[in-house]
C-alpha cells in the first residue's frame, strides 16, 4: 500500500451475480500483508450477513454505511494509528458503533 495512505476501506455494493462470501475472504487475505487499518462497508439491499460475518471473524469491521467507516478511519488516522485491525486498536482509540453514532464504550459521539 502506498506510503501517503493511512488506510483503506473496502465498500461492496453487491450486484445479482457478486459473490459476497467470496468477494469477503479477499479482504483478509490482503490485510494480513498490510500494515494499515482496513475497514468495510459491506451494504444493500441483498443479504450479506453471510460476508460481513466473515470480515468480523477475521478481525475486519463492517459498516453498514461508508461514512461511518470513513469517520471511524478518520479518528484513527487522527491519532495517528497504524497496524491491522486485528492487532487491535491502541489505547485512546475507541471504534464507533457502526450502527448508533455510538463508541464502543457507550458513550455518544458526534456524527
Amino acid at each position: 500500500m502506498d506510503k501517503n495512505v493511512d488506510g483503506a476501506i473496502v465498500i461492496l455494493t453487491p450486484q445479482a451475480t457478486t459473490d459476497i462470501l467470496e468477494t469477503a475472504a479477499i479482504v483478509p487475505r490482503v490485510a494480513k500483508d498490510v500494515h494499515k487499518p482496513i475497514l468495510a462497508s459491506f451494504m444493500g439491499l441483498v443479504d450479506i450477513s453471510e460476508g460481513v460475518r466473515y470480515l468480523e471473524n477475521h478481525g475486519i469491521p463492517n459498516y453498514l454505511f461508508p461514512e461511518a467507516a470513513a469517520r471511524t478511519m478518520a479518528d484513527i488516522s487522527a491519532h495517528g494509528q497504524r497496524g491491522t485491525m486485528k492487532k487491535g486498536l491502541k489505547p485512546g482509540i475507541q471504534l464507533r458503533d457502526r450502527n448508533k453514532g455510538r463508541s464502543t464504550n457507550g458513550k455518544k459521539t458526534q456524527t
